[in-house]
């Protein structure tokens, strides 16, 4: 979606994170969710982009029904859905131009997700290199309470290329 101004979109978090230090947090602006369309995978399953930094993000997951396997718990697709969204944001926010593909993820399911949790993925980087980069994201079910645990459900890496700047007038 081109950056009108009026919403803000993925690409703007570069600039919304060059001024932070190397462990430094904003909230995210609320247009970065609204500027995701209804029917993509993220708006489908509810993934909201939440804090970021400099190569760093957060961002949260409701289980609900839509999140379920046939057991009762989250199917793994939604759990690595929000875990490589996560990524995505952090890549974002360190890559002038916005411009990446990942080159590999892995996950390891440590927990079940239960439909009533609320996922929150944290991404951190382990190489921002200027074609390489390096994300680990932990996803833990939030406690509601202060006498619920937060536990980890899935520990996920992932690796980026980046990809060269498109040329003044070429395409995607």
């Amino acid at each position: 979606m081109p950056n009108t101004g009026a919403t803000a979109d993925s690409s703007d978090l570069y600039r919304l994170t060059q001024h932070l230090g190397p462990e430094d947090m904003i909230e995210a602006p609320p247009a970065i969710n609204v500027g995701l369309p209804q029917d993509c995978l993220l708006a489908q399953l509810g993934i909201e982009l939440v804090r970021m930094g400099r190569g760093r993000a957060e961002a949260r997951m409701p289980i609900g029904r839509i999140h379920l396997n046939q057991r009762g718990i989250a199917q793994a697709g939604a759990i690595v859905a929000l875990a490589d969204a996560t990524a995505g944001w952090a890549s974002y926010s360190a890559t002038e131009g916005g411009r990446f593909t990942t080159l590999d993820l892995s996950i390891n399911l440590l927990r079940a997700g239960r439909d009533g949790d609320r996922l929150v993925a944290t991404a951190t980087p382990v190489r921002v290199g200027r074609r390489v980069q390096v994300f680990e994201v932990t996803v833990a079910a939030e406690a509601d309470s202060p006498v619920d645990r937060t536990h980890t459900v899935a520990r996920f890496t992932c690796t980026q290329l980046v990809l060269e700047p498109t040329p003044a007038g070429g395409g995607a």
